[in-house]
């Protein structure tokens, strides 16, 4: 993975490749909902970014916890 079009996930360090900084139109996570800021392309920020698998998750737990009626364990 070229270090210069990639980064880490801060969460599992599993290496990710962001649109942002590529000649793509958008990135992959534009598709998912938004649960955390998008950091600016140029910023160094964009270390935080995370992978597919942590930013589901995320988007998981965020609509857990917006759920009027939990699932009864």
């Amino acid at each position: 993975m070229d270090a210069a079009n990639s980064s880490l996930c801060p969460r599992c360090g599993a290496g990710l490749r962001c649109g942002m900084v590529t000649d793509e139109a958008q990135c992959w996570c534009f598709s998912m909902p938004r649960v955390i800021p998008v950091p600016p392309a140029d910023s160094a920020e964009k270390a935080s970014c995370l992978c597919p698998n942590c930013l589901q998750h995320l988007i998981e737990l965020q609509a857990a916890s917006h759920d009027p009626h939990p699932a009864n364990d």
